[in-house]
C-alpha cells in the first residue's frame, strides 16, 4: 500500500477540487495509524489476512459501517484511502510483488520501501505539499482507531519531510506508475461519490 506522502498528496489534491478542508486530508492518512498503535493493521485498514501472507481489502465494508457520517469531510477522505489501497493492491503491488518468487521477497521487499523515501521526495516537490498544521483534533467517531493516535500519525508525516532515507534514484517502481495510480485513485474517488 502506498506511502503517506502519496496518501496526503492524493488527499490534498482531492481536497483542493472538491474544497474539503483539512478533516479531508487527516481522515485520508488516518488508517495509517498504526505504526505507533497497538491497533492492528487488519483493523484500521478493513483488511482479512490471506492463507497466502497476502491481504484482502474491504472498503465498503468501512462504507457500510459509517454510512451515516459518509457526508462528514474526514470520514469521506478515511475512505478514499481505503479505496487508495485496494487501488494500489490491484496495481502497483500486484505488477512489482506478488510474481516475486519468495526466495527474491525479501531484497524486492527492501528495494520497495527504499523507494517509498525517493517517493516521498518527489511527490513533496511535484504537488507542492507543506507540513500538515492541525490545531485540534475532533472527536471522530471511527472506533477502529484511536483519537490519540492521529497526532502521532502526522507527527510521522510531517518528519517525511525530511526524508533521509531517500535515494538518488528509484530501485523499483517507476514514477509513471505511481503517477497513474494516483490519477486512478482521484478518477475513481471522484466517480464513487459524483
Amino acid at each position: 500500500m502506498g506511502s503517506r506522502i502519496m496518501h496526503y498528496a492524493i488527499g490534498t489534491a482531492l481536497a483542493e477540487k472538491l474544497n474539503f478542508g483539512k478533516d479531508f486530508i487527516l481522515g485520508s492518512i488516518a488508517p495509517d495509524v498504526n505504526k505507533n498503535s497497538h491497533t492492528a493493521k487488519e483493523l484500521t485498514h478493513f483488511m482479512v489476512k490471506r492463507k497466502d501472507g497476502e491481504h484482502d481489502i474491504f472498503p465498503e465494508k468501512f462504507r457500510e459501517k459509517y454510512l451515516s457520517h459518509l457526508s462528514e469531510a474526514f470520514y469521506l477522505g478515511y475512505y478514499l484511502h481505503l479505496l487508495a489501497d485496494e487501488i494500489w493492491l490491484k496495481t502497483i503491488y500486484k505488477k512489482y510483488i506478488i510474481p516475486v518468487p519468495s526466495t527474491s521477497k525479501e531484497t524486492t521487499l527492501a528495494k520497495y520501501y527504499t523507494d517509498f523515501h525517493t517517493l516521498n521526495t518527489i511527490l513533496i516537490n511535484q504537488f507542492a505539499l507543506k507540513k500538515f498544521e492541525v490545531i485540534t483534533h475532533k472527536n471522530y467517531l471511527v472506533t477502529e482507531i484511536i483519537k490519540d493516535d492521529l497526532r502521532y500519525l502526522v507527527a510521522d508525516l510531517n518528519a517525511d519531510f525530511s526524508d533521509d532515507e531517500a535515494a538518488e534514484k528509484l530501485q523499483l517502481l517507476a514514477i509513471g506508475d505511481i503517477e497513474d495510480y494516483i490519477a486512478e485513485v482521484q478518477r475513481y474517488f471522484l466517480a464513487v461519490i459524483g
